[in-house]
């Protein structure tokens, strides 16, 4: 029989939190969580409610764009960004990362301070919309592949297209590639 359903069955009994908690000896949390049906959607609910669907995408870009590195392996499992922050984050970051830590080195907040809600992408012009998830990706400007790291000041708010074009490169190699891109087509090219 599972600890759960030794609860249940203790509870249909008609005993309270306090004496099934004294039973099984586990705190009253527990028994809580497993005679209660809605418990773990209604917390769910009350962060989805209480903070916008940007500002908890943009927290996991930052953390992804941190913790890019690290996550090695192509199993998808494994490849999901690692929920982790920082010593002293708010409370925010820390019911949408869980309980595990890193060192993070910035959060969404500094980004927003940084570049503001709409930021212009540093390769194309292009106006963004942190509000519009779908519209950007956080880059390294520097590739962490040729030692970039993984600092506010290296990263890039970019568009989704131009980072795909961009990949590993440095900005003057991708530079230097569309360049010669144009010249082998037949169009002059000249710095303003």
């Amino acid at each position: 029989m599972s600890y759960r359903d030794r609860i249940l069955g203790l509870r249909d009994e008609g005993k309270t939190y306090s004496e099934i908690a004294d039973i099984l000896k586990c705190s009253k949390s527990i028994v809580c969580y497993h005679c209660s049906e809605s418990r773990r959607e209604n917390s769910r609910a009350r962060l989805v409610n209480r903070y916008p669907r940007w500002e908890r995408l943009l927290l996991k870009s930052c953390s992804r764009f941190i913790n890019r590195d690290k996550r090695k392996t192509k199993d998808k499992r494994q490849r999901k960004w690692k929920r982790r922050l920082r010593e002293g984050c708010d409370d925010f970051q820390r019911r949408v990362l869980g309980r595990h830590r890193n060192n993070m080195t910035f959060s969404y907040k500094d980004v927003v301070a940084k570049y503001g809600m709409n930021p212009k992408c540093y390769l194309t012009g292009e106006e963004l919309n942190f509000l519009e998830p779908e519209s950007y990706q956080l880059d390294h400007i520097i590739p962490v592949s040729k030692n970039g790291d993984n600092s506010l000041d290296n990263l890039g708010v970019v568009s989704p297209q131009a980072n795909r074009v961009k990949s590993d490169l440095t900005v003057d190699e991708l530079l230097d590639i569309c360049r010669r891109i144009l010249i082998h087509n037949g169009y002059i090219v000249s710095k303003n």
